[in-house]
């Protein structure tokens, strides 16, 4: 018989004889915390409007993200003590921001006299990448496109049968501008088709894109009846530096007008900002 004896295996925990030492644990290797990532400054292209109480960003492409914005930040791009550009051509100091004259908002106060605050601003201040397009009457428009008027009023008609006869439309406005980097201008046209009241504003108003082909189809990039808005093609603008422009639009009612960046795409404009002003 046996008593108080206990086995563990082969050896005998109560014979006096220690039993094996335990093999030790494995360590989990240490883990690296890794490096935070490198703080970039903001960094990209802003188109402002200029008025007296300083220049107010309507639209600007944050390079360092990538991607288009507006507002504040916008404003994040143009530091304190970094410089703009004017419309004139001169450059001026970034001192701080204050209150919009007009759209609310913010506005970036630089470091020039009130009246050179005129027009429109761009900032980095080295970087030049608006093109102002000249002036336009619409007798020198139906000049420079004899037919087109009446090519776009058929056009018209066929688009928005509700208007009815769109033979008064008026070419308000031809423009030339190389939207997809080619180095051959397309042809925008802005047009207007008078109201049966004056008072009540145009019927329609609208941008088309027009072909060179004679056999292609106007295509419509913005504009819709009875908004009562005018437009008019400013300028253009490479906001994200990708070689197709950006349009720079004026809309305009009886209320007051509008500053508007538009991205040209496979439809109508999409609206990248816009600063508005009434009277």
């Amino acid at each position: 018989m046996w008593t108080g004896l206990a086995w563990t295996g082969l050896v005998c925990t109560a014979c006096g004889e220690a039993p094996p030492p335990a093999a030790p644990k494995p360590q989990a290797a240490p883990v690296e915390t890794p490096a935070p990532p490198p703080t970039v400054a903001p960094y990209g292209r802003v188109f402002m409007a200029a008025s007296e109480t300083g220049l107010v960003p309507i639209a600007c492409h944050e390079a360092h993200v990538p991607k288009f914005s507006t507002g504040e930040a916008c404003l994040a791009l143009m530091p304190v003590g970094g410089e703009v550009k004017l419309d004139s051509g001169a450059t001026a100091k970034v001192t701080g921001t204050g209150p919009a004259e007009c759209g609310g908002g913010k506005a970036l106060v630089v470091q020039a006299a009130p009246e050179a605050l005129r027009g429109h601003a761009t900032a980095p201040a080295d970087a030049s990448f608006v093109e102002v397009l000249p002036p336009m009457t619409p007798e020198e428009a139906a000049k420079a496109a004899p037919g087109l008027a009446a090519q776009l009023a058929a056009v018209v008609a066929a688009e928005h049968p509700t208007l009815g006869d769109a033979k008064g439309l008026q070419l308000h406005q031809l423009a030339e501008i190389d939207l997809d980097g080619d180095r051959k201008p397309e042809r925008l046209a802005s047009v207007t088709l008078p109201g049966a009241d004056e008072d009540a504003g145009p019927a329609f108003a609208a941008i088309y894109l027009v072909p060179v082909e004679a056999e292609a189809r106007p295509r419509k990039l913005k504009g819709e009846p009875g908004a009562g808005v005018q437009y008019t093609v400013l300028g253009a603008l490479d906001l994200d530096a990708d070689g197709r422009p950006e349009l720079w639009l004026n809309s305009y009612d009886d209320e007051g007008f509008a500053w508007s960046i538009e991205q040209v795409g496979s439809a109508m404009l999409t609206e990248l900002g816009r600063w508005r002003c009434d009277s």
